[in-house]
């Protein structure tokens, strides 16, 4: 199996993608002898895991979710990384995958969520006080006994809005657990943090599961946003699930935006935010914070992309 030892040398498309399948966990058992280009060393990474956030091997990345209308930086999403000593970067891809196979997906999601709250804590106080954290959690962890709790211990370590948390989950969840997910979600409901039901349109998209439970967000899924400008069908579903979800009070984030064209598309349809390598690659928590400083008039606009928008 080959893995980039730079980030740097690694196309933009093969780092979209591969932050697209790090959480298709949330909703499946995938066996890493099915993964492409099995070979010892995946097994080899299997068994460095453990320990691997003690050694430092692991951190995060946060990719810009910006307001359609202005690219006013709105919120980030978390994204790990594992910088193995040996391998260099471990795609996501490879990663979640393996973490789920050696029962340390709640542990790492753990780890995930302290560190990702930890980051916006060091954030300019001011400029970062409505500054949302979207975090993507497992089903898995999600399902977990005690999870409730554990996002409230987090919370607890600082005194930030929980409003400010936004937990990401997969239509999956809901349609292996219905019940058990509901009183999850009811738990954390109480706390007071946020819920996105992320790559919606690509699984079992029950209407049920919107009128259900507590949704705040509708993420939807690239698959239609990559289409939406020459294909009708995906033009007229992502133009009824914005309507709908306004309807029902519910925030629209259309992921992988990677055109102007898409941006204005989704703009002039009513999303709310937008998120994707046309604004922003994902980056280290000291480069959010360096944006968040260096902004004007008090709020963070992103600059006018310079990456190419016909790749």
């Amino acid at each position: 199996m080959h893995m980039c030892r730079n980030r740097d040398d690694v196309p933009d498309q093969v780092l979209q993608d591969a932050d697209r399948a790090t959480y298709r966990t949330k909703h499946q058992n995938v066996d890493t002898r099915q993964l492409p280009d099995v070979a010892e060393d995946q097994r080899n990474l299997k068994d460095e895991l453990p320990g691997a956030a003690e050694r430092g091997e692991l951190h995060l990345e946060y990719q810009p979710i910006v307001a359609a209308t202005n690219r006013q930086l709105t919120g980030v999403e978390a994204l790990i990384r594992w910088k193995h000593p040996t391998h260099g970067m471990v795609a996501p891809s490879v990663l979640i995958p393996l973490a789920e196979q050696s029962g340390l997906i709640i542990e790492l999601g753990r780890w995930v969520l302290e560190q990702a709250w930890a980051d916006r804590q060091h954030w300019h106080p001011q400029r970062a006080k409505d500054l949302t954290m979207s975090v993507n959690v497992s089903a898995h962890q999600f399902m977990s006994a005690g999870f409730a709790d554990t996002v409230q211990t987090v919370l607890d370590g600082a005194p930030t809005d929980p409003g400010l948390l936004t937990l990401e989950v997969t239509e999956s969840v809901f349609v292996r657990d219905s019940e058990p997910a509901l009183q999850a979600l009811n738990g954390l409901n109480e706390i007071g943090i946020k819920l996105a039901l992320d790559d919606f349109g690509t699984g079992y998209s029950s209407l049920g599961y919107l009128m259900k439970f507590p949704i705040d967000t509708l993420k939807i899924d690239r698959t239609f946003i990559a289409n939406i400008e020459r294909d009708a069908a995906s033009h007229t579903i992502v133009t009824a699930v914005i309507q709908l979800a306004h309807d029902l009070g519910m925030t629209v984030v259309s992921e992988g935006v990677e055109s102007v064209g898409q941006q204005r598309e989704l703009t002039r349809l009513g999303c709310d935010c937008l998120q994707g390598f046309y604004f922003a690659r994902p980056m280290p928590a000291s480069n959010v914070n360096a944006l968040i400083q260096h902004a004007p008039n008090g709020y963070t606009r992103l600059p006018a992309p310079t990456i190419p928008t016909n790749r």
